[in-house]
């Protein structure tokens, strides 16, 4: 019965999120059998080094969150929001969104990294940059359809740094969304719990997503539109100075 598995699956997701707001995670979304690759990291996001390692032999990505010194309060308050991206990413199925593998946090100790599938395209603006015939329609509309997707959920997930860094192209060209919740974590991490954080890329952020006062879902939800518009003129111009 349909229903039912939707019920049930409600139900366990908010089961989840307690879990989480309590700081802690099913043993099953914790990794095993992976390497570090040698060396220091292949790129840096905003949020989060990039390496490159191994699970099982396939090659996976490790997206090592950016951390900074603080007060073990901190970095209590830090993991419990760390579980509740883990929660919300392990759910997400859907073709135009990266598949999460799973969690780690003494690969990289005392950082928190997510794993994911390494994807050797890169991000679409080097990519298209690389391969200027690629077609540009259709890896927006992938781009559309995997927010659509995400702001279709109950409840709706917005991904609140949606930018060419963040849509990465699979080995079939197919591109799918990464990296949403990285900057929920670290930018509430950098201004500190009592204020409100702005959250994302400030060239592809919408103005009034500039003003924490006024951050909610309503606003989320038309913040990634925004920036959504942005990512379009970004794949279409390959604009060197747009992200300055």
């Amino acid at each position: 019965d349909t229903s039912t598995d939707a019920v049930c699956r409600r139900r366990a997701n908010r089961c989840l999120r307690e879990l989480a707001r309590e700081s802690i995670l099913p043993p099953s979304f914790f990794v095993s059998n992976v390497r570090r690759g040698a060396g220091h990291a292949v790129q840096g996001g905003a949020f989060a080094d990039i390496y490159k390692g191994t699970m099982s032999g396939s090659p996976v990505c490790f997206r090592v969150l950016r951390m900074f010194e603080g007060p073990l309060e901190e970095r209590k308050l830090l993991y419990k929001d760390f579980c509740s991206e883990v929660v919300v990413w392990r759910q997400l199925k859907h073709p135009n969104v990266l598949p999460f593998i799973g969690a780690s946090i003494d690969l990289f100790a005392p950082q928190f990294c997510f794993v994911t599938p390494w994807l050797h395209n890169g991000d679409i603006i080097s990519y298209l940059k690389q391969n200027p015939n690629h077609n540009r329609f259709t890896s927006i509309c992938e781009i559309v359809e995997g927010i659509e997707y995400l702001h279709g959920l109950d409840p709706p997930v917005t991904h609140k740094d949606i930018k060419g860094a963040n849509v990465l192209v699979r080995d079939d060209l197919v591109c799918c969304l990464a990296d949403f919740g990285l900057a929920s974590i670290v930018e509430s991490q950098c201004l500190g719990r009592g204020s409100p954080a702005f959250e994302g890329s400030v060239c592809w952020a919408a103005p009034e997503i500039m003003n924490p006062s006024l951050s909610d879902v309503k606003n989320a939800k038309a913040g990634d539109i925004y920036a959504l518009a942005c990512t379009i003129y970004e794949a279409c111009s390959l604009n060197h100075e747009f992200s300055r």
